[in-house]
């Protein structure tokens, strides 16, 4: 009797082995070929060279949102006693200055 309960434990045993083994083997194909299942390719030098869709006399997205967080500024209380407060100015001025520069190079490699 005892010997039947081992062998059907044993069984029992290579069974959820192998299922196992069927799991991974599954998880493994699945992220080894999830690259066959992606969207169009994209032609980022056509992305790239596309127009800019707003007038490059007006200010661009970036540069408002610059602009906006320079013009809402006000010194908290550290900044203030450590005297922080003009160079975090400068800090937001030289943001405005470089999301307008990228605003209208949207080419970071040129």
């Amino acid at each position: 009797m005892a010997r039947l309960e081992r062998e059907s434990l044993k069984l029992q045993e290579q069974e959820y082995a192998r299922l196992q083994v069927e799991l991974f083997d599954n998880k493994l194909a699945m992220l080894t070929s999830i690259h066959h299942e992606c969207d169009e390719p994209i032609n980022w030098l056509e992305v790239a060279s596309r127009k800019i869709d707003f007038d490059s006399n007006s200010l661009g997205p970036k540069e408002k949102a610059a602009l906006a967080r320079l013009s809402s500024y006000e010194p908290g209380f550290f900044d203030r006693l450590f005297m922080r407060a003009d160079k975090k100015r400068q800090e937001l001025l030289a943001n405005v200055e470089l999301a307008k520069k990228s605003e209208y190079n949207p080419n970071p490699f040129g």
